[in-house]
């Protein structure tokens, strides 16, 4: 009743004095804790020295709020975001962070809320970035999308740019389907409807195609048969046909896991990846090419005994395994230049033939060496003690997982560091291994049986693992260069089918120390000969093939001579 006694008693004043009296007890109640509408209930602005404006904290003129305010602003925070220790303090002058950024310690900034260090800036992608004093000219935070689009690695491979194709297509086709909608419903729908496009999009041969292709097959037919094709062009009848039908699958096992790895990771390169400022390159990198190459490296380097300088089993396979692992594992364009893929395809050709099919393979710019270790052509890299310690790592502390003894250097850092690989290994900040290294040397020990690193190889390319384990045993190597010293007794050279096998035969149950054999990759200077006695002969200073004592002596086929000492 006092209420609409009151109200009638207003409404009897005149119109000014009437606007007035209303509104009075509105601006009396202009406080931060009386406007639920902004969000604003248990605490308030003023709480923080603050006041409030569009629904944040605004700090005075020339006062900055701390980072445990949040990073949405140098000046404004939302209330929600204030933390124990968020207050408004002087703002330093002059301003020590990068554009964009303020400071969260004496010499640490932090970027604003959505925002991440710029290509300039010492430690590229990270939210935390040191004052503007220590860093490059131009560095500055930029938005994590802006950055993400703009990440790009700055040489050509095939495997990295089917799966970014791949990943833009179906971020395209999600958002015409309605994707990003608050409707549930309709986001699954995009989902599936664009699963199954891509899937109808993406065939085993399609990557086949995208894979063996290259600009310069598309202007010299004659290069149509992949890298390899300097070989196929010299190659008898024979050899020729049996290099066209091995290359009918080029590519197409590696194809098979590149799609396969490709449809289970896409959805998260395509939206949630990119979303946090992760670009396409770098995820497809990380979650799919990588894992792809060095598994093809991998039984590659298996099958062939790559011990990082020599295919010490290359002898054991026979002329038709010789082509069909060179068009598995070489014939691929974009092979990068010094990467493991490279020299341990080229180590099995003889000098004049490497050099024919490398012509075209892809060179890194030169202040760029780790292109072959990001798309997983070549020894991973792992920090050391030394590189835990060293500035790097402690540039990029602030990222998740941040550098750790025996954990792989992160692919962001691979990705914004110049002469990364070289300084790294010289300064004793890495150390290196190649895919199944603790265990690709002990061939011809033991089982025979492929080790586990081999579960994802062919059955074919495991089957020969066998078949090579096997031939090898009893066989051993030595420097040619110590044959001299050992004062030995050599029979003529015996023609043979130039292999080990063929060697070992030969002499049947003739009187011998041992055969001898050495191996040419060109395969037209094939060496046996009957080991007939030796002065100065000590079987524990040869290296059985593989065996981590011969670790320290790898050699290449120039400078190798293979032993088989009869019993």
């Amino acid at each position: 009743l006092a209420q609409v006694q009151r109200l009638f008693q207003i409404m009897a004043l005149p119109w000014s004095i009437r606007c007035l009296v209303i509104l009075t007890p509105c601006i009396r109640a202009a406080r931060p804790a009386a406007r639920p509408w902004l969000g604003l209930k248990s605490k308030s602005c003023e709480d923080f020295g603050a006041t409030v404006m569009y629904g944040h904290c605004f700090c005075p003129k020339e006062k900055m709020a701390t980072t445990d305010c949040g990073n949405d602003g140098v000046v404004n925070f939302k209330l929600e975001s204030a933390a124990t220790g968020c207050e408004c303090i002087d703002m330093p002058h002059p301003w020590p962070c990068p554009v964009r950024s303020k400071p969260k310690t004496g010499s640490i900034c932090v970027c604003l809320k959505g925002l991440v260090a710029s290509h300039h800036c010492k430690a590229p992608g990270l939210e935390e970035l040191q004052i503007k004093e220590k860093q490059p000219s131009g560095c500055e935070c930029i938005g994590s999308d802006s950055f993400a689009l703009d990440e790009k690695i700055p040489v050509d491979v095939a495997a990295l740019q089917f799966c970014e194709a791949a990943a833009d297509l179906l971020r395209g086709e999600l958002f015409k389907n309605g994707y990003g909608q608050p409707d549930a419903r309709s986001n699954q729908y995009a989902v599936t409807y664009a699963h199954n496009w891509l899937n109808q999009m993406l065939p085993v041969h399609v990557c086949q195609q995208a894979l063996s292709a290259s600009k310069v097959s598309i202007t010299d037919p004659s290069l149509s048969f992949g890298r390899m094709a300097p070989l196929v062009a010299k190659a008898n009848s024979a050899d020729r046909n049996a290099w066209e039908h091995a290359l009918t699958r080029v590519c197409h096992d590696e194809c098979e896991q590149l799609v396969r790895e490709t449809q289970e990771k896409i959805q998260d390169i395509a939206t949630t990846d990119i979303d946090n400022g992760i670009s396409f390159t770098r995820s497809c990198a990380s979650k799919v090419v990588q894992k792809v190459e060095a598994e093809t490296l991998g039984c590659c380097s298996r099958v062939c005994g790559w011990n990082n300088v020599t295919c010490m089993s290359w002898p054991f396979l026979s002329p038709n395994q010789k082509i069909q692992w060179e068009a598995q594992c070489c014939s691929e364009w974009n092979v990068l230049k010094g990467s493991s893929r490279q020299r341990m395809c080229d180590s099995v050709l003889s000098p004049a033939d490497a050099a024919k099919v490398s012509k075209n393979d892809v060179t890194e710019p030169p202040d760029v060496d780790t292109d072959a270790v990001i798309v997983g052509q070549d020894s991973f890299l792992f920090w050391t003690d030394a590189g835990v310690k060293s500035d790097l790592a402690k540039d990029y502390a602030s990222m998740d997982g941040p550098p750790q003894v025996g954990e792989p250097v992160d692919m962001l850092i691979l990705m914004h560091q110049k002469h990364l690989r070289k300084k790294g290994l010289d300064q004793g900040w890495f150390e290196e291994k190649i895919p199944g290294d603790e265990s690709l040397l002990q061939m011809g020990e033991g089982s025979c049986e492929p080790p586990p690193d081999m579960v994802s190889c062919t059955e074919t390319f495991k089957k020969w693992y066998r078949s090579t384990c096997t031939q090898e045993t009893g066989w051993n190597y030595k420097n040619k260069a110590h044959n001299q010293a050992l004062k030995c007794k050599f029979s003529m050279p015996a023609e043979i089918e130039k292999t080990p096998l063929a060697c070992k035969k030969k002499f049947g149950k003739e009187k011998r120390v041992a055969n001898y054999f050495e191996f040419k990759p060109d395969d037209q200077n094939v060496v046996c000969q009957k080991v007939e006695s030796c002065k100065f002969l000590d079987k524990n200073h040869f290296a059985k093939i593989g065996d981590k004592e011969g670790a320290e002596e790898r050699m290449n086929f120039e400078q190798i001579g293979f032993w088989h000492f009869v019993p």
